[in-house]
């Protein structure tokens, strides 16, 4: 289970949990990243609603929030980490955890393995698809990509394989779902030279999906740590192959965002890794290029302070230029950790700070990919903003390919 995901569902689930039964109204805490469908800007909460278990959200391009639907947090799903896909007027999305009563992941009782569902923008919710564990996966945690008439996902853990968690067992599936709800599995991860652990969604690139696993790939990574560095792998008609498996120091290592496509290239970040920087044992993370042959090149390496430290989101391309974030350093908090950047970087490695954030309403911890609105980006923060949860509730900004900042709207959550 990703470090990410294990530390996000722990307060989540906790705080979720100690508040059953209140039923306390809210807009939600710990948004996803947006997408832009007719004018509107939709996301998901990983906590809050009125179940205080997730929720969806419309957001205008001003900062006027709606909750479209408060998940219950059973057979509806809870807990929803991606963010949302339009098709035709209409949302799909899957919720990390909820839909049945397998996958306890260490509680006293079952929370369930995740769904996948569609949404109207008018908040009417269906569930396309109800995990089980075991070989049809588990914990669907990035967003879903659609070739054709049908859907494509992976899922963070189950599957038939050997990989080994205090949760439950299985490295990874990747998934194809119709939109009567008509699952098939693509790929069971074996852990090893093979990845495991997909936390971003796929990205697709003509008839070819493309994504990344978290471990495996080549051996042990940064000498202590047995499961590997990750990969990028990509699946076809062909079935799956891995492309490029990282090493660790300059290439990077644990990538968990998805890719982006730039002139028949992928582009990514991986988390950690890249130069060694205080407070960071395992290093600050990387911006990589890979060809479809499978040729990688580091296009920068994060320093930590200023440059930023550990992205754990992947690039927006707008004309020339890409555009991401990383979840610590910048200067506006002080110290070395800091509360994150966004930043520009050219296909060359050419790369400046836009951002500083400072915490509190200006945000902090930003983690999810940027969204581009003519020309305008659209983002959000985990921490920062309304005090209701721990650390901040979130924030919804955009920012100009210039730099100029504006934080949107405050979320307040439970």
């Amino acid at each position: 289970m990703s470090r990410f995901l294990i530390a996000a569902a722990t307060a989540a689930l906790a705080l979720a949990m100690a508040g059953a039964g209140a039923q306390a109204a809210g807009d939600g805490g710990y948004p996803s990243g947006l997408t832009y469908s007719n004018g509107m800007l939709y996301g998901t909460t990983e906590i809050g609603g009125a179940n205080q278990v997730g929720a969806v959200f419309q957001i205008t391009t001003q900062g006027v929030e709606t909750v479209l639907y408060s998940f219950a947090g059973r057979a509806d799903g809870r807990n929803p980490y991606a963010g949302l896909l339009p098709v035709d007027g209409v949302l799909y999305g899957s919720t990390a955890f909820g839909g049945g009563d397998g996958c306890r992941y260490g509680l006293n009782s079952p929370i369930g393995c995740g769904t996948v569902f569609q949404i109207t923008t008018a908040g009417v919710e269906t569930v396309l698809y109800r995990f089980q564990g075991g070989p049809d996966g588990a914990t669907p945690t990035g967003a879903l990509t659609r070739m054709g008439a049908n859907l494509y996902g992976v899922t963070q853990q189950g599957g038939l394989s050997n990989c080994e968690s205090k949760y439950i067992k299985g490295c990874g599936t990747t998934f194809e779902i119709t939109p009567a709800g008509g699952k098939t599995i693509l790929h069971t991860f074996q852990g090893g030279p093979d990845g495991a652990n997909p936390y971003a969604g796929l990205v697709r690139l003509g008839q070819t999906l493309y994504g990344t696993t978290e471990y495996g790939g080549a051996g042990p990574c940064h000498s202590k740590q047995v499961e590997g560095c990750g990969t990028v792998y990509q699946i076809s008609s062909a079935g799956e192959s891995v492309l490029y498996r990282f090493e660790g120091p300059a290439e990077g290592s644990w990538p968990v965002s998805s890719l982006a496509v730039g002139d028949g290239n992928l582009f990514g970040t991986a988390s950690q890794s890249g130069k060694r920087c205080k407070p960071w044992k395992y290093g600050c993370g990387t911006v990589f290029k890979v060809t479809v042959a499978g040729a990688e090149t580091t296009l920068h390496e994060f320093k930590g302070g200023a440059d930023g430290a550990i992205p754990g989101a992947g690039l927006t391309k707008i004309g020339g230029a890409y555009y991401g974030t990383t979840s610590y350093g910048g200067t506006g908090c002080g110290g070395d950790v800091g509360c994150g950047t966004i930043f520009e970087i050219t296909p060359q490695g050419h790369k400046r700070v836009l951002h500083n954030f400072l915490g509190g309403a200006d945000g902090e911890f930003p983690s999810n990919n940027l969204t581009d609105v003519g020309g305008i980006l659209y983002g959000t923060t985990r921490y920062g903003g309304g005090t209701g949860c721990y650390n901040g509730c979130g924030v919804v900004f955009e920012i100009t390919p210039a730099g100029s900042y504006t934080a949107l709207y405050s979320f307040q959550g439970p």
